[in-house]
């Protein structure tokens, strides 16, 4: 018998980033704010959760500030990530 109603995490949620998206033509422009560094680099994944304190996110995409391509996704996770690309401080920008 297996309980589907529960979820299991696996690590400790990483401090909160506040991400809110503007969408145009189906491209997002992200504005994140909160970052523990002012020059924190971050990384974005569309349709992804927010990932925990200390996980790799070195595969997503480094966010530059330009318009990004949002397809159908109904966030994008964002992530600081310190000098060795692991997760500081995540969040969830919502798209409506």
């Amino acid at each position: 018998l297996v309980d589907d109603t529960s979820s299991v995490i696996l690590g400790k949620a990483a401090p909160a980033l506040t991400a809110t998206a503007t969408l145009k033509d189906g491209a997002a422009t992200l504005t994140v704010s909160g970052k523990s560094k002012e020059d924190g680099k971050i990384f974005y994944l569309a349709d992804a959760d927010a990932p925990l304190l200390g996980d790799d996110v070195s595969m997503w995409n480094e966010y530059t500030g330009t318009a990004i391509e949002a397809g159908n996704a109904k966030c994008i996770a964002v992530a600081e990530v310190d000098a060795n690309g692991l997760v500081v401080k995540s969040g969830c920008a919502a798209l409506n």
